[in-house]
């Protein structure tokens, strides 16, 4: 049995809180782990009470805080430091971060001499000083990096040196959902992500529109919340109903017909892979990671970035070709069982633990 402390970057609870949720699942039946969190409100803090978790607060590591200067930096440090003590008196074997967003556990590894683990699900975004760090911690000796997809490994490695022998690619595994009795009528398209301007949420407003012009009976869906929510709310668009945070996927899943997920750039997509699972079909943005096991017509459909016109074609398709619709649908599903089973994942993850 290891003793691993895991560090979360974020109280809230998205698509890397939920495979963080996951990675809990696989270490703990085997290993004794201590989880940091930012606040010990927040779904995510719920969700760790329910597997019976030791977890810990620190005040000072804020939510979503990516590293755009030297503060920054000097701030992870700091905190590093504060865990320091905790290290030793719990005896820790592994550290564990969940995020390629802050650089506690590696700071903190590299300070008190342990394994260091990170699972990487984020595509590279710093500045050329912190690209520079991050080459350095990467080639950290007693270290190992997981990556989501093999796009998301490929972008790392455009961006910064890597050591592919400390490297591994982990599919996420994804959560089968049970579809409920279906309360909506019309041909539902969904979206479920971040109100943020990477998910592009506007983009696909904006083509939705367009559509709704000449098909009444059409309907776009959006779950989720962020700092577009509240304009976008205003806005009280025909045909649109904004649900804000869910809780329940499942309802979601049983409402829509389709998923799209327009983001600018993404080094997966969660919930195409769930909505796929259900035998949902999706239409993603070719700059998904995703993208590496869909093949356009066969078990999805592929738009080329920012192009509306592409967008809006592929939606009038799925929506008119009930042949295609029915077809992809069936092997997406397929894809999901093949690809993304939760056993793999864990069975993958406690690998990487005990090499």
């Amino acid at each position: 049995m290891k003793k691993i402390l895991l560090i979360s970057h974020s109280s809230n609870y998205g698509g890397a809180e939920g495979i963080l949720i996951k990675i809990l699942e696989a270490l703990n039946k085997e290993n004794e782990v201590i989880i940091v969190i930012p606040n010990k409100k927040g779904l995510l803090s719920e969700k760790v009470d329910n597997n019976n978790i030791v977890f810990k607060k620190i005040n000072n590591l804020t939510d979503n805080c990516f590293f755009k200067n030297i503060f920054r930096i000097i701030l992870n440090l700091k905190i590093a430091i504060s865990l320091l003590q905790s290290v030793k008196i719990n005896d820790i074997d592994i550290i564990y971060s969940n995020t390629s967003v802050n650089m506690v556990g590696i700071f903190l590894s590299i300070i008190a001499r342990k394994q260091h683990i990170w699972h990487v699900h984020e595509i590279p975004k710093f500045n050329k000083t912190i690209f520079k760090l991050y080459e350095h911690l990467f080639q950290y000796k007693n270290g190992k990096i997981v990556f989501v997809s093999k796009l998301l490994l490929k972008n790392w490695e455009d961006t910064v040196k890597i050591d592919m022998k400390k490297c591994s690619i982990v599919y996420n595994p994804i959560v089968k959902y049970t579809l409920n009795k279906r309360i909506n009528n019309n041909f539902t398209f969904g979206f479920a992500g971040r109100l943020n301007r990477n998910k592009n949420i506007c983009f696909l407003i904006k083509v939705f529109e367009s559509m709704k012009q000449r098909y009444s009976n059409i309907k776009l869906i959006i779950a989720g919340e962020g700092e577009l929510e509240e304009h976008l709310v205003e806005k009280n668009f025909d045909g649109i109903e904004i649900l804000g945070q869910v809780n329940n996927m499942s309802d979601f899943y049983s409402e829509i017909d389709v998923l799209i997920v327009p983001s600018i750039n993404e080094s997966f997509s969660l919930v195409a892979a769930e909505a796929m699972m259900v035998g949902k079909p999706v239409i993603i943005n070719e700059n998904i990671g995703i993208k590496e096991i869909i093949e356009d017509r066969e078990n999805g459909l592929i738009y080329k970035s920012n192009d509306e016109k592409n967008l809006y074609d592929k939606m009038e398709k799925i929506y008119m070709d009930v042949n295609l619709y029915k077809k992809i649908s069936a092997n997406g599903k397929k894809t999901m069982e093949l690809y993304f089973s939760e056993n793999r994942f864990l069975e993958e993850i406690n690998n990487i633990i005990k090499k």
